[in-house]
């Protein structure tokens, strides 16, 4: 079971603390909380829940998951659910906690995850049927730290990853029940910082820096029952996972510092802007990159750019035996927009030397296609249920 997908889903609750079908009842939209989590295979509860006037105070709330391989503990000190005519407004403690333990081949690990915000509310409004959510924040931020592991045994490394919203916003809602659970948000913060250390041993380090500038996001899709208990994005696809989503934000700023025998590499870049669009149906995948504001590159060591290809196109590989495996069948189809121009700010970067830029282009080429917009670039890699990987219908095995 993947770590990395099951730290998402479990920061989903304390984030929006559940969302559910809102009433105007600080005590029917607490059980409301409490029936979807179930339906998502969560527990909620607090151990001590007590009504003061127009607030329903909730402390040492948990919202745990326990499966045959994973188990997951969130714990938040105090909720209070304030009513103010019409809406009920949500705060929380400063700091919240979640645990994942999961088995890996006899072995026990565990992700431990810090989530600190200022300013956070919640309000709730809207009906049974169409309730609503409004969600602000001076910031959000979180501190994790997961283990690092060869064949299943631990290792002495791990990886500690770190970063921060500022000046957030949205709006979100859930309606339906069961099968036909649809769901809709909007998101903008002002500013998003991520710092990632890997450290595995001597020869083996790692670190990687990222701030992201006014950033928006939406998505309107459905959602499948019990989504959190899936275990891979090919059972959450097929049981009903789909959806479109648009993002979009300003300047990018990245650092990378990698201390390998295999790959070293150290380097840095900078984009004016990103836009993407993110659609999902059934077994397919597609998504859509502007990514040709590219104006700082990297400087130090750096590995081929035909190899760093061909390293991405190993990621989705379907014989790969990492825990983290998302994709296993189905289809991703990619698009990068203006595709000339990003290659020659690559180039003009110094991200792919001058004497590389012709082995690249042969090799976009053979992973390629013509797109449907002028100068796009498509690729369709697709895995199949028998193991097969093709890319634009080629087999790559």
């Amino acid at each position: 079971m993947s770590l990395m997908r099951q730290s998402v889903f479990t920061g989903a609750f304390v984030l929006l603390s559940a969302p559910a079908f809102a009433q105007i009842s600080a005590d029917e939209l607490w059980k409301n909380w409490q029936a979807v989590s179930a339906d998502m295979g969560y527990e909620l509860a607090a151990g001590d829940l007590v009504r003061s006037g127009d607030r329903l105070v909730a402390k040492d709330v948990t919202f745990n998951m326990s499966a045959d391989d994973v188990k997951i503990i969130n714990r938040v000190p105090e909720m209070v659910l304030r009513e103010t005519g019409g809406a009920v407004e949500v705060t929380t403690s400063p700091d919240w906690l979640s645990e994942t333990t999961v088995k890996v081949e006899d072995e026990t690990q565990t992700i431990t995850t810090t989530l600190s915000q200022t300013g956070y509310l919640m309000t709730v409004t809207g009906t049974a049927a169409e309730p609503a959510y409004q969600i602000k924040a001076d910031s959000l931020s979180f501190a994790q730290k997961m283990p690092i592991t060869e064949g299943g045994a631990k290792t002495p490394g791990s990886v500690n990853t770190s970063g921060t919203l500022s000046g957030l916003a949205g709006d979100f809602t859930l309606t339906g029940s069961g099968e036909a659970q649809q769901m809709r948000y909007n998101f903008i913060a002002a500013d998003m910082k991520m710092v990632l250390k890997a450290d595995g041993g001597a020869d083996q380090r790692s670190s990687f820096t990222l701030d992201v500038k006014d950033i928006a996001s939406d998505f309107q899709g459905s959602l499948p029952p019990k989504a959190a208990a899936e275990t891979d994005l090919t059972a959450l696809l097929k049981s009903g996972l789909n959806g479109v989503s648009n993002n979009k934000s300003g300047a990018v700023e990245f650092t990378v510092d990698v201390t390998s025998p295999d790959l070293p590499f150290k380097g840095e870049g900078r984009f004016s802007s990103t836009s993407s669009s993110f659609g999902m149906t059934d077994s397919e995948i597609k998504l859509d990159l502007d990514l040709n504001g590219i104006q700082a590159g990297p400087a130090g060591d750096k590995p081929s750019a035909s190899d760093l290809l061909l390293r991405g196109l190993a990621l989705l590989n379907p014989n790969a035996t990492d825990d983290d495996e998302a994709f296993k069948s189905g289809t991703l189809t990619v698009t990068i927009n203006d595709s000339q121009a990003l290659l020659d700010n690559l180039s003009a970067t110094g991200l792919i030397p001058a004497d590389q830029m012709m082995g690249v282009q042969m090799m976009l080429a053979m992973f390629s296609k013509a797109g449907e917009k002028p100068g796009s670039l498509t690729s369709t890699l697709e895995i199949t249920e028998a193991g097969d990987f093709l890319v634009n219908g080629q087999s790559m095995q």
